[in-house]
């Protein structure tokens, strides 16, 4: 704060320097006490959804059918998920295991059914990804054999 004059004003200088504590002299500070160490925590960078974005059915031939299911993943902020590992299973049919592209987007499709198998369900097994966490937000699929 500067008067008209150009000085100082004493008191504010005074006040703002009592105001400071004193540094405690070398090798007078206390010694911290030793704190538990914490409890191991499985590492993450959080956690990971997935979406379906398409489910298809179609004749392979005149006696069999397939299925594929188009599935995109994303982080916490909605950003894809590149190189996650997508493992999903075909009810009468068996597993399946793909990896998102850039887009964070896998297509899984079934082996082949018969014309005799009217549906699958399809159902999501994991989703891995360095160190996310699947979310488990995924609820199974029924698809029907495709008509004729």
């Amino acid at each position: 704060d500067r008067q008209g004059n150009g000085l100082v004003r004493a008191d504010l200088a005074v006040r703002a320097v009592s105001e400071v504590e004193p540094l405690p002299p070398p090798g007078d500070e206390p010694e911290p006490e030793p704190q538990p160490d914490p409890e191991p925590v499985e590492p993450t960078d959080g956690i990971i959804s997935v979406e379906t974005l398409k489910v298809t059915s179609w004749w392979q031939n005149r006696n069999f059918w397939r299925a594929d299911v188009a599935i995109k993943v994303t982080d916490e902020g909605g950003s894809p998920v590149k190189g996650a590992e997508v493992r999903g299973m075909f009810e009468n049919n068996g597993s399946i295991v793909g990896f998102t592209n850039e887009n964070g987007e896998v297509a899984l499709a079934s082996g082949n059914f018969r014309s005799n198998v009217i549906k699958t369900t399809f159902e999501l097994i994991s989703v891995s990804f360095e160190q996310y966490i699947w979310g488990e937000n995924f609820v199974p699929i029924d698809i029907n054999q495709p008509s004729r």
